[in-house]
């Protein structure tokens, strides 16, 4: 149950990041559209692929779990 937990506070934090990356991603698009950024900076700034990739494993890890549990039901 606590390594359920953990996977699960895992996701919320991606989730938290990827809103986190767009706002700064939008923030930033704005910026450079106004050229008030160079382009360098804004590329720079760009994190949500990170962020959607952190989601990713932290939402693989969650299903892992209920394999098992799947598996161990059906013996």
């Amino acid at each position: 149950a606590q390594y359920r937990t953990q996977l699960s506070g895992a996701k919320q934090t991606a989730l938290t990041k990827i809103q986190y990356a767009q706002n700064k991603t939008n923030r930033m698009k704005e910026l450079y559209a106004e050229n008030f950024v160079s382009r360098q900076a804004y590329d720079d700034a760009n994190e949500l692929g990170q962020a959607r990739a952190e989601l990713k494993v932290a939402q693989e890890k969650l299903s892992k779990p209920n394999m098992n549990i799947s598996k161990a039901k059906q013996t």
